[in-house]
Formats: structure tokens, sequence, C-alpha cells
């Protein structure tokens, strides 16, 4: 399973504007204490790979390196 965090508030308020018609959860969530948990296991990529925006390519699993 993938997630995405966002770390601004301001980029999470947009996002939420943006998506105004659709239900939406926001989970406030101690990152620091979930990396120390989960590090191991945890990959990180530098773009939202979940954007359709960007093109299919760009949008793959070898976007993602170990924490």
């Amino acid at each position: 399973m993938r997630v995405f965090f966002w770390l601004d508030p301001e980029r999470l308020n947009r996002m939420r504007g943006a998506m105004k018609e659709r239900s939406q959860v926001v989970l406030s969530i101690d990152t620091e204490r979930l990396l120390a948990r989960y590090a191991e296991q945890a990959t990180l990529t530098p773009i939202n790979t979940g954007n359709a925006r960007r093109g299919r390519n760009l949008c793959t699993l070898e976007r993602f390196v170990p924490h």
C-alpha cells in the first residue's frame, strides 16, 4: 500500500478546496514517530505518484527509494 502525506498545510487545504465536491478524511499523523517504528519498511518518492496529470510513465514503483 502507498500513501501520500501533505507536509505543508497550505497545500493540503488547496487540494481539499479543489476536491470539495468529494467526501474527504484528513488524518494528522506524527510522521517522526511513524518513521521511527517503520523506517525499514518505508520508501519515499519526490513526487505525488498519484497525480495523473504528470503522465503514466512517472507513476512507477521505481520512483520509490528506501528511507
